[in-house]
């Protein structure tokens, strides 16, 4: 089959070299005259120029890849957070409850029971009643030989009511003079006054059963600016411990 066409085969070799010894001749007939020099110079530079043009092109895109690179803010990545560690949350605390003031007990110049509060005290309950301040009319009325205060004081009048507490069949010695003292913001321990003549229903020693009670006036001096006096009652037979009264400055009925 081969040997066939081999004939065939050798004559379009032949044809083929044939025409491209033909294409090398002319294209170098081209070249030596003037005409084709002039061509394929103009095809070199076009040649040239196009490849300047994409160098060119290449070189400008490239500055403005640069430039854009340069003008882009960097990527900065945010700086973690730290997580705050959890807090104990406090224990509630119960809140106390008010405690309440425990009242004068009598016990001292301090603690003395306030005006209208009973005071106790071993056999005897003590409550002072009526307060007349200042008292110098009343005691000149009684009497007008009763002496005037000294200067800068005044009379005060104290009504109190005292009551035995002992069983029925024994009981109670009190005595004014003995038992009774007053004092206030001047410092001075003042005794009751016994020579005053004409008041009624003054607070005299008086023994008494258990069970009754007794009312009556007792009568001091004290300075006319003199404050915060506290009535002093510890019984002298009995060596009872004192108890304290405050006295206001005038309560009258």
């Amino acid at each position: 089959m081969i040997k066939k066409y081999r004939k065939a085969i050798l004559i379009i070799a032949g044809l083929l070299t044939v025409c491209c010894v033909g294409a090398i001749i002319i294209s170098s007939i081209q070249l030596s005259t003037p005409e084709g020099q002039a061509t394929a110079t103009a095809r070199a530079e076009e040649l040239s120029a196009t490849q300047n043009a994409r160098e060119r092109e290449e070189e400008s895109t490239d500055e403005v890849a640069d430039e854009v690179s340069d003008n882009a803010e960097p990527d900065v990545s945010p700086e973690p957070t730290e997580i705050p560690a959890p807090t104990d949350t406090p224990t509630p605390t119960d809140t106390p409850a008010p405690t309440d003031t425990p009242a004068p007990d009598g016990s001292s110049p301090s603690q003395a029971i306030p005006f209208g509060v009973e005071a106790v005290v071993r056999h005897y309950n003590l409550i002072i009643e009526e307060i007349e301040r200042p008292a110098d009319s009343i005691i000149k009325e009684a009497n007008t030989f009763n002496s005037d205060p000294e200067p800068n004081n005044e009379f005060v009048m104290i009504r109190l009511q005292i009551t035995c507490t002992q069983d029925s069949d024994e009981t109670c010695l009190v005595s004014p003079s003995l038992d009774f003292e007053l004092f206030g913001s001047e410092g001075v321990i003042r005794e009751p006054l016994i020579f005053v003549a004409g008041v009624p229903n003054v607070l005299e020693q008086t023994e008494f059963f258990g069970g009754r009670s007794i009312t009556g006036w007792l009568i001091f001096e004290v300075g006319q600016d003199e404050t915060e006096l506290v009535l002093k009652f510890e019984p002298f037979i009995s060596l009872t411990q004192a108890v304290y009264l405050a006295v206001p400055e005038t309560v009258t009925e």
